[in-house]
């Protein structure tokens, strides 16, 4: 990786709430274990039931998160921007996801592996507990 690609890694990993609190040196050493994925419109970042991998961070773009009903009816949960995680559930309860993540544009992410994300909530709880806290839970519908 680039200099210059490190950066804007580092950048976008800033943009994250419950990063903020992580040391300079701890949050580029994730950095480094960060995997880019460019997405064309209506490209899946993940599909329900696929095992998580990682945090999944959009650096750029939009997308929607979409459950398919019993019925076959397609149903957009929520849409998520740059600066925004997915698949924190079931990174930590380490089942498969419930939703499809889908590009509505062209959009860039980046993969924080699995055991890179959980290594870091041990080693700073803090984390793990603004990522359990988060914004999506606090405005979920089941809390209203």
């Amino acid at each position: 990786m680039t200099r210059a690609a490190g950066d804007q890694v580092l950048a976008t990993l800033r943009r994250v709430d419950y990063f903020r609190s992580v040391p300079a040196a701890e949050l580029a050493r994730l950095a480094r274990r960060c995997r880019p994925r460019a997405l064309k419109r209506g490209e899946h970042a993940f599909e329900a039931g696929d095992a998580c991998r990682g945090l999944l961070v959009v650096a750029e773009g939009a997308v929607e998160l979409r459950q398919v009903s019993p019925r076959g009816r397609e149903q957009v949960l929520h849409a998520e921007g740059a600066g925004a995680t997915l698949g924190e559930a079931p990174l930590f309860d380490g089942q498969g996801y419930i939703a499809s993540a889908v590009a509505v544009k062209a959009s860039r992410l980046l993969l924080v592996p699995r055991e890179s994300v959980l290594d870091l909530c041990r080693r700073h709880p803090s984390v793990a507990l603004s990522m359990l806290l988060s914004g999506r839970l606090r405005n979920s519908s089941i809390l209203r």
